[in-house]
């Protein structure tokens, strides 16, 4: 059975779920020179798909106040998803804060 990188990347997503064009984007942002359709899925590209996945998964840490997504299981399926590339997870989990400045007032 043959998939294409794009359906590999919404299975590694799962149960979360993302725009074709946002996976798309990702594909391409973590590596791969080109997005079609019918773009086959090989072990090769196991590596970009898992990049892109994190890409796109990070995108929801950011929505999670807004919304009703278990941060925790998100960060445990990053931090999955980091192993399985060789990706620092701590380096990437870092989501930047926005303070005001009164700590220096």
């Amino acid at each position: 059975m043959e998939i294409t990188v794009l359906e590999a990347l919404m299975a590694e997503l799962e149960p979360y779920t993302a725009a074709q064009v946002v996976c798309k984007k990702a594909l391409i942002d973590a590596g791969l020179s080109e997005v079609a359709n019918d773009t086959p899925y090989t072990s090769d590209c196991k590596k970009i798909v898992t990049t892109a996945a994190i890409k796109v998964l990070k995108k929801f840490l950011v929505l999670s106040s807004e919304s009703s997504y278990d941060t925790k299981e998100l960060r445990k399926r990053i931090k999955e998803l980091c192993a399985d590339a060789g990706l620092d997870a701590d380096e990437i989990l870092e989501i930047p804060t926005i303070t005001d400045g009164s700590m220096y007032w």
